[in-house]
This record gives structure tokens, C-alpha cells and sequence, in this order.
């Protein structure tokens, strides 16, 4: 396959490398935590509340097509108050910087 470099005969050649060398050097806090609690935690939660309340619903006298409906339903509720958690917990610590 042939390589690219888009960088040849560019007016900003050098303007670019010095941006991406002080972004490489920064000192801002890193995002993988933020990143990770937005995308994994919610779908964990959902796999979490999924299996939780599966089991719980299994005890119960209900049909089991409408038990797995019943659950997923609770566990899309769980998720929806999981993500309404983390947008007020990064809104708190924005305010607190």
C-alpha cells in the first residue's frame, strides 16, 4: 500500500509538528478515566442490572417472554439513571476545578 505524507511542500509543516509536539508534552490531566466512566460504566450497568433483575423477576409468576421485556426495561431504567448520575457528578467536578 502506498504511504502518504501529506506533509511535503506544506506551508505549515513545521507549525504543525510544533503543535503536535506541545500537545504530546502536556501537562492536562489524562481522559481515559472520563472516557472510560461514560462508555463502559453505562453498559456495565446495563449488563449488571440486566442479570440482577433477570434473577429476581424468575421467582415471580409472570411469563417469561414478558420476565426478559420486564427486565430489559428495568435495566434500560438503570442505565438511564446511571448516565443521569455521571453527567451530574462531571458537572459538579467541572464547577469545583
Amino acid at each position: 500500500m502506498e504511504q502518504k505524507n501529506f506533509c511535503i511542500n506544506c506551508a505549515q509543516e513545521h507549525q504543525c509538528q510544533k503543535v503536535y509536539r506541545q500537545l504530546g508534552n502536556s501537562k492536562s490531566p489524562s481522559l481515559a478515566c472520563k472516557v472510560f466512566v461514560a462508555f463502559a460504566l453505562p453498559i456495565m450497568a446495563f449488563i449488571i442490572a440486566l442479570a440482577v433483575f433477570e434473577r429476581i423477576l424468575e421467582k415471580s409468576t409472570i411469563k417469561a417472554d414478558f420476565q426478559t421485556i420486564l427486565s430489559a426495561a428495568l435495566a434500560f431504567m438503570a442505565v438511564i439513571i446511571c448516565v443521569l448520575a455521571i453527567k451530574k457528578i462531571t458537572k459538579k467536578l467541572g464547577k469545583n476545578k
